[in-house]
């Protein structure tokens, strides 16, 4: 996607919307000029927005010292921003991922130059052959690598680019997409979001006739994550032991699938009733009438489990014994429960191509499953490059993050291959020591693609099985 700057487009100019240009910029994969833009965004209007969007470009291009300067910068002009805050959330789990402390990210902040400075935007004016004019503001180049992880981050209100970190940011977005005639992407989001809350439509009023009609089935989980009970189990402990509510009903995609996977043998039941003891705002009536679905089961649970069911039980029967509310958990025999809101799938007709397996990229880049994040991306942009459109809303900083490169196989005759793209730093490799790609991929040996291999900058090709 091409973008040509406004005539005469000067950084020094104070009187031109930065910000807008710097956003058009990014989404045509201009990442270092978007850069300087921001920066002149920041000089010039000097608001909480502008230094957050300022942050997120410096960490999409590796320099997290910067990034944690500008969103520092970003939460000392308005404390109460969510875009800051969030984002800053990012920045420390993408520097955690490199091995960096978060007090060592705050020297490297405390440290960095943003490059603001008026002497500093005219020189790039200069260097990149603008003419240099009166004016104020801007920025230097910045030097590091860019990251190209493809398109769009969204238009937010208040002209910043999102990342989408809450359930009901994610669902919001749906809502825009739809209304604007993207419907496949929207129901997409609209899926993801239930995913990580299955409730959600208890906040979003209009949720539940957004999705009514859909065919929706279970979570069946993915190779990473989802078939192993005592990893499953494990999440609960670990990666939300800590969390409180809203968060914690994330878990709940993973409990109820350890329940599907164990049945009536450890620990799926105690586990489900746990997990509805941690939801105060919905789960507390569901527990006891679930465990009394399989009475036979409630003396095995585990002693921990056997004090929590007797404080629930008398707190139940106290207030009358209410049935279970609606929709209810249901034991349908053969060791099967059905619950309609942990039906959060939907066909994939209903959905982008390949979207279902960006989900599964999504659950894992939230658990700080890298590897397995980066591995289910790649699929779903081999199947649907357009997908990387909504990569940085989603997985923000996943390119970042080194992975080494899986062993190359070699299948004679394979002609579908999956192209890599060179935002996850995969390094240059030929398919075959001859250099002669076995695969017919059409762009092989050469980083002058065009179409959709230049917006998604093909550098590298495997087949797919």
């Amino acid at each position: 996607m091409g973008y040509d700057l406004p005539h005469g487009y000067r950084l020094t100019d104070p009187h031109i919307d930065h910000d807008t240009i710097a956003r058009e910029l990014s989404e045509a994969n201009r990442l270092k000029e978007s850069v300087e833009s921001f920066r002149a965004a920041c000089r010039f209007t000097k608001s909480s927005n502008a230094y957050a969007n300022l942050g997120v470009a410096l960490m999409r291009s590796d320099l997290l010292g910067g990034a944690h300067r500008a969103l520092s910068e970003a939460i000392a002009i308005d404390p109460s921003s969510s875009h800051a805050h969030s984002n800053m959330e990012v920045l420390h789990s993408v520097a955690k991922q490199r091995g960096v402390s978060k007090q060592k990210l705050a020297k490297w902040g405390k440290d960095a130059n943003l490059k603001l400075s008026t002497e500093e935007a005219h020189q790039h004016d200069v260097l990149t052959g603008r003419v240099s004019g009166r004016g104020s503001g801007g920025n230097s180049g910045t030097g590091g690598s860019a990251d190209k992880a493809g398109g769009s981050e969204g238009e937010a209100k208040g002209g910043y680019h999102r990342i989408l970190t809450t359930p009901g940011s994610i669902a919001q977005r749906g809502r825009e997409l739809i209304k604007r005639g993207e419907k496949r992407m929207g129901r997409g989001f609209l899926s993801l979001a239930l995913h990580l809350n299955p409730w959600l439509s208890v906040e979003l009023a209009w949720l539940p006739d957004a999705v009514a009609g859909e065919h929706m089935t279970y979570w069946k989980g993915n190779i990473f994550v989802g078939n192993d009970k005592t990893e499953l189990e494990n999440l609960a402990s670990e990666h939300f032991g800590k969390v409180e509510e809203p968060a914690v009903y994330e878990l709940a995609l993973y409990t109820w699938r350890n329940l599907e996977v164990t049945m009536h043998s450890c620990c799926g039941i105690d586990n489900v009733a746990v997990f509805l003891s941690r939801c105060k705002k919905f789960g507390h009536p569901y527990l006891i009438p679930f465990l009394h679905l399989t009475p036979d089961y409630v003396g095995q649970l585990k002693p921990e489990n056997q004090n929590m069911y007797k404080s629930f039980k008398e707190w139940w029967e106290s207030t009358g014994r209410r049935p279970m509310p609606s929709p209810p958990i249901q034991y349908v025999g053969n060791n099967r429960w059905e619950w309609s809101p942990m039906k959060v799938v939907m066909h994939p007709s209903r959905v982008p191509v390949g979207w279902n397996e960006f989900i599964q990229a999504v659950l894992l880049y939230r658990l700080n499953f890298y590897d397995g994040a980066r591995t289910c991306l790649l699929h779903a942009l081999g199947v649907n490059g357009d997908l990387a459109a909504v990569v940085d809303e989603l997985l923000p900083g996943l390119s970042t993050l080194p992975v080494p490169r899986p062993p190359l196989p070699r299948l004679a005759g394979q002609k579908k291959i999956y192209h890599l793209l060179q935002s996850l730093r995969w390094p240059w490799k030929h398919c075959s020591g001859d250099g002669v790609c076995p695969f017919a991929c059409p762009h092989h040996g050469s980083d002058d693609a065009s179409g959709l291999e230049r917006e998604l900058h093909i550098t590298s090709c495997i087949p797919v099985a």
